[in-house]
């Protein structure tokens, strides 16, 4: 296992791969002469079948955000603190409050 030569591989693959799949599901809905018709504003919503599958990709979309955001805002502060903690950082950022041992200036940045 090389994570230097792997992680690389990993990325371009996985990336080339959803990039093949929407092609194919745009294709296959559409037909090859549909790409050179105007670009709807929601592809995914065109390729679902119908107002239930986009509804659903629709819903797949908000709760993937969701999540995005709630892993973005567990995780930044965190580094934030341990690079202030560490001196790498301002130091005001490893602060944490009296009541609730919260790094709150980590939080807001």
């Amino acid at each position: 296992m090389d994570p230097t030569r792997n992680l690389p591989r990993a990325l371009v693959m996985g990336t080339n791969t959803n990039e093949v799949h929407a092609y194919v599901e745009h294709d296959h809905a559409w037909g090859r002469k549909g790409w050179r018709q105007p670009r709807s504003p929601r592809p995914l919503s065109c390729v679902a079948m119908g107002n239930v599958g986009a509804r659903l990709i629709a819903l797949g979309i908000a709760i993937s955000t969701l999540g995005f955001l709630s892993q973005s805002i567990l995780t930044a502060p965190r580094v934030y603190f341990a690079m202030a903690r560490d001196g790498l950082f301002f130091q005001s950022v490893a602060k944490v409050t009296e009541r609730t041992h919260v790094p709150v200036v980590a939080i807001v940045l």
